[in-house]
């Protein structure tokens, strides 16, 4: 690109110079972590090379196309945030979260142009927030039925130890809405030992006990 020149620091660097210095040292940067910055990586990549080969401006942008706003990177940037946050809470795992972020990167994905971004993501946050929803009242279940058993084990009166049973066997049947396949056993496991401080032999306690009084 031949374009005019400007002052920077002392030297003279044409515009098209600087762009491609821009061009290269965000790919540089997000080279540092690419495995979370993939789409980037490859819209930046594209860019750089249209530039690099570019006669002039005006070519340029006849190269970028539809691309000339570059709605592509901002594209991509929020379907590399979706997409991490989706493997990160896989490893947990948070399947609701999971699910979540999956919805949001393919909305990110489908998006055609700004206002696609500004309208639609936003939709998904608010489906998503309903499908996390559930996870949240599954661990918080889980950390009060705990709660609960630590007190129901310190009981002595006979009708308080029903009473706190059936508030137990409450929190219980909450977890199971969400996760039909939770037992006792579970809480020893991802996610539901992240919540808690408990070992492996005081929650093999407190599941005897649970188990007792069924």
């Amino acid at each position: 690109m031949e374009i005019k020149c400007v002052s920077m620091n002392d030297q003279q660097v044409s515009d098209s110079e600087f762009h491609l210095r821009y061009l290269q040292s965000r790919l540089d940067k997000l080279s540092v972590a690419s495995h979370l910055n993939a789409q980037q990586i490859d819209v930046y990549k594209k860019i750089l090379n249209l530039a690099k080969s570019a006669k002039s401006y005006e070519h340029y942008l006849e190269l970028l196309g539809d691309s000339a706003d570059f709605f592509p990177v901002a594209q991509a940037e929020q379907m590399d945030r979706f997409r991490s946050l989706e493997e990160f809470y896989n490893s947990i795992p948070l399947k609701e979260y999971v699910e979540s972020h999956h919805k949001k990167h393919k909305i990110a994905e489908d998006c055609k142009s700004y206002a696609d971004i500004a309208t639609k993501l936003p939709q998904g946050y608010g489906a998503g927030f309903q499908i996390e929803e559930g996870a949240k009242e599954r661990l918080n279940s889980a950390m009060s039925l705990l709660t609960y058993m630590i007190h129901f084990s310190c009981l002595a009166d006979a009708k308080e130890k029903r009473d706190m049973f059936s508030v137990i066997r409450s929190e219980f049947a909450k977890i199971q809405k969400y996760d039909p396949d939770f037992t006792f056993a579970s809480l020893e496991k991802r996610p539901y030992n992240l919540v808690h401080p408990f070992d492996s032999v005081k929650l093999k306690q407190l599941q005897k006990i649970y188990e007792e009084n069924l």
